[in-house]
């Protein structure tokens, strides 16, 4: 399902009718759109994270660009309408793809993957390009509630600590530790081929860089203490409260 994103939003096609009938305009579509669930045996369930926070965004120029958290990836295209149809373009390669519904903020697309129909709900999204994604940091909650906030797949949960699988390409996997049933500490492991300047940047951007302290690298804000470990063959980050 990795690669759904691409079949289905960057080859992004509407053969359909808006809610009134009348043919589709850029209007209709302008905007960022990502994949928010998918139909199986008649039932929608909720997307893989990966397709949560990834995008692609319709403009009003007829360019567009899709973003692939998965892989951290960015592509850049044209599209086209002919009549209720969209053909979106990249490179030399043009597809297209069907909508069932069209809404203002969301919309039921017919995709096909592997010679296989099926549906998926598109809802409209503020998704921003992401390394990779930050764990719950509710400190002093509990696993519940962590649970509740946490959009990765659960790995184990064991001694009252929880551990996730990776979201995406870089991310090994996610943890949190708790205290007396209330969450103390979160972390990420990220594969050692992660590019050091995008995440040194990426923890700038958010966070205020306070230098290497005992090997570790550190940054903060008012309620968060980050510190990132480089070991042999991965990174592991920290985030812990600050102390009151």
């Amino acid at each position: 399902m990795k690669n759904l994103f691409l079949i289905a939003l960057i080859a992004l096609g509407f053969v359909a009718c808006s809610n009134d009938d009348d043919e589709l305009s850029v209007n209709d579509f302008t905007g960022k759109w990502c994949i928010s669930e998918l139909e199986y045996d008649g039932k929608y369930e909720s997307a893989d994270v990966d397709l949560l926070l990834s995008y692609v965004e319709f403009k009003s120029d007829k360019t567009y660009e899709a973003y692939n958290y998965y892989d951290n990836s960015t592509e850049k295209g044209t599209f086209s309408l002919n009549g209720d149809d969209i053909v979106v373009t990249i490179g030399d390669e043009s597809t297209m793809v069907t909508v069932v519904e069209m809404h203002k903020d969301w919309a039921i697309v017919q995709m096909e993957e592997d010679g296989e129909k099926f549906n998926a709900k598109l809802i409209k999204t503020n998704n921003e390009p992401l390394l990779f994604l930050e764990p719950v940091l509710d400190f002093g909650a509990t696993t519940e509630q962590v649970k509740a906030k946490e959009k990765r797949e659960l790995q184990r949960e064991k001694d009252g600590n929880l551990a996730y699988y990776g979201s995406n390409k870089i991310e090994k996997y996610a943890g949190y530790i708790f205290e007396k049933g209330k969450l103390n500490a979160a972390g990420i492991t990220l594969s050692g081929m992660t590019d050091v300047k995008q995440l040194e940047a990426f923890l700038s951007a958010k966070y205020q860089k306070i230098g290497q302290i005992n090997g570790k690298f550190g940054w903060k804000n008012d309620k968060v203490s980050v510190w990132l470990s480089v070991n042999a063959y991965d990174y592991t980050i920290l985030y812990m409260e600050n102390e009151k």
